[in-house]
């Protein structure tokens, strides 16, 4: 079975606290078998791709990262490959060299964008809401690097 992510974050701006069950409790235990026959809607047989929350996202990276977490974003990109949430990343190596991209793309992420850009913050770009989900400046203040997800794949909020 899959988590119904869309049904996940309704039940998050419900209640919180029914939403830290489903995300926490194991399906297979006697416990998580009770609590996803009560509310099946949480669950589905097929993936499902819609927002997962925030909150998830972030207790995964602490997880994956050694308990360590970092206040410029979601450290580590298998907590996102995991759920199928594509992310695009642009680095960019001293002050007057054009950006690098990792994603294979050639696109470029315009200035006055990326000064927009905050950790766990959405911005507009071409047409579209993107979340973005890491963002840091060296302290020489030369390189950056920032990472955006679509929006509508990230509750922000719960």
């Amino acid at each position: 079975m899959y988590m119904n992510w869309p049904a996940v974050c309704e039940m998050g701006k419900e209640n919180p606290a029914l939403m830290t069950a489903a995300l926490t409790l194991d399906p297979q235990s006697t416990l998580g078998k009770l609590f996803f026959q009560a509310f099946s809607r949480l669950q589905s047989e097929n993936e499902v791709h819609g927002p997962v929350p925030l909150s998830l996202l972030r207790r995964e990276d602490r997880e994956m990262c050694a308990g360590e977490v970092f206040e410029n974003g979601i450290m580590d990109n298998d907590v996102f490959k995991k759920y199928s949430i594509p992310q695009l990343t642009f680095w960019w190596r001293g002050k007057n060299l054009p950006p690098i991209w990792a994603t294979d793309v050639d696109i470029e992420l315009p200035e006055e964008i990326a000064e927009q850009c905050r950790p766990f913050q959405t911005i507009d770009w071409n047409g579209r809401k993107w979340f973005v989900s890491y963002h840091e400046i060296s302290e020489n203040k030369n390189d950056s690097t920032i990472c955006l997800v679509p929006a509508e794949r990230v509750a922000a909020g719960l």
